[in-house]
């Protein structure tokens, strides 16, 4: 087969390799397409020493099983994209859920040969980790390549937090940035701008139904953002520009207890930035990073894609929340025998109650069952906030609730004990952050996640 084969900086080659072997609990995939990421041409220009030369390069890639060693999960002719960085599913990091944190991570394309070839083997520690997500028939294959880099905006606009109707600033329009202010919107996002001092990246940008292009160049950034925001501030800023100006500049556009979240990073020589204390402190902001995805939000990125996440595909309808309702049809959420109306506050049929977590229904039909419901509750005050308990970690926050069941909770403050191995404390918070809507059925609390991602089903604690 042919494969494109790093061998070091500016070393790489087109050759004829052997067909992979498909090894015991992992797949054989021939590779429908596979794009080239920012960080492949800098391995080429520069070197990385994250590869393992000679290596087969391409993280980002679709392709179709040809031989299935991994039972009945998948079949041959299932089309599937990954979450390319393997995970050692053991480590501190794994066991929280955050495999895209392992200490231990081992990239396609880096360590494990990638995706530029004929075919290319999925390891059975991907397999096993939930790395491999299906991708539905109807999704081109050259957008489902871009599975990978959108599950990285995914992770970026968790992390920063967006909401329904915020403000988002998007600092850098390369292809992340783009991606960035994209998947910003389909989170909700009312206004979205997107700063470039290239124009012609600028240019490029007008496809993509960004409220407002901005060159900081040529006009006042801040002067824009204001504007836009009633002198407030953005809700969140992305930064998807590797230099030091946007970075710190951030601090001072975003509102008070808004969020920064530094997509792009500095190079290792040149990493230190200036940021002003005094915006964080007196502002409450709220700094953070995003750095690849994991494979829960490949699985988002793959639900993303298929409603049009990119242009030339075909247009969603939207669903509640303004949220898109997939082509394919979703798995059926549970219907309650009466519509319930809920309220805010003390009328609210969810308010004033503890509920204890039973089981995950995903949209996919899995199934998690919770061994000690107990270990897992959240309680909904009047005020509009919520404790809760998730296995060996207590928090609490606040949540909005609209009429026609309209749910949204937010991040808690949490404590940071290290839960035992096991522990679905993080599938747990993952799932209360994407609930959108819930529906009471036969006594039963069914929290519906973003994206038609599944239900978290609880019972009241009598």
């Amino acid at each position: 087969m042919r494969a494109v084969v790093y061998h070091g900086q500016g070393d790489v080659r087109v050759e004829c390799l052997p067909l992979p072997a498909c090894e015991e609990g992992g797949l054989l995939v021939k590779v429908e397409a596979c794009a080239v990421c920012g960080s492949d041409m800098k391995a080429y220009r520069s070197g990385n020493p994250r590869m393992r030369p000679p290596v087969t390069m391409g993280h980002e890639f679709v392709g179709a099983v040809v031989e299935n060693r991994a039972g009945l999960a998948f079949a041959v002719g299932d089309s599937v994209v990954m979450a390319t960085s393997v995970a050692c599913g053991t480590c501190t990091y794994c066991a929280r859920g955050w495999r895209n944190l392992c200490a231990a991570v081992r990239p396609m394309g880096f360590s494990f040969p990638g995706g530029m070839a004929d075919y290319v083997a999925i390891p059975a520690l991907a397999v096993r980790g939930g790395h491999v997500v299906k991708v539905p028939v109807s999704l081109n294959p050259f957008h489902a390549a871009l599975a990978e880099p959108v599950s990285c905006a995914v992770n970026a606009c968790e992390n920063g937090a967006v909401r329904q109707g915020d403000t988002v600033l998007v600092m850098g329009a390369g292809p992340m940035g783009i991606l960035n202010a994209v998947v910003a919107r389909r989170f909700g996002a009312a206004r979205v701008i997107l700063s470039e001092i290239n124009p012609a990246r600028l240019k490029q940008a007008e496809a993509f139904g960004v409220d407002r292009l901005v060159d900081p160049s040529r006009e006042s950034l801040p002067d824009v953002v204001r504007d836009a925001t009633q002198g407030l501030g953005a809700d969140v800023v992305i930064v998807a520009s590797p230099a030091a100006g946007p970075m710190e500049q951030a601090l001072a556009l975003v509102r008070k207890r808004g969020t920064v979240c530094l997509f792009a990073s500095l190079p290792v020589e040149r990493s230190t930035l200036a940021l002003d204390s005094r915006l964080i402190h007196y502002n409450e902001l709220r700094v953070t990073g995003s750095s690849d995805s994991t494979p829960a939000q490949v699985a988002k990125a793959v639900a993303l894609l298929a409603v049009a996440c990119v242009p030339g595909a075909p247009e969603p309808t939207v669903g509640p929340m303004g949220q898109p309702t997939p082509s394919a049809e979703p798995a059926a959420s549970p219907e309650p025998t009466a519509a319930p109306e809920p309220t805010a506050g003390a009328e609210s049929p969810i308010v004033g109650r503890t509920w204890q977590w039973l089981r995950f229904e995903g949209g996919d039909g899995s199934v998690i069952e919770v061994d000690d419901p107990t270990a897992y509750t959240v309680t909904f005050q009047a005020d509009g906030t919520y404790t809760l308990v998730a296995d060996c970690n207590q928090g609490s926050g606040s949540y909005t609730e609209e009429e026609g069941g309209s749910l949204m909770i937010e991040e808690p403050v949490l404590t940071q004990v290290a839960c035992p191995e096991g522990s679905l404390d993080g599938e747990f918070l993952r799932g209360l952050r994407d609930t959108r809507t819930y529906v009471l059925a036969d006594g039963l609390l069914h929290m519906n996640l973003f994206l038609d991602a599944g239900n978290m089903v609880f019972e009241p604690v009598e």
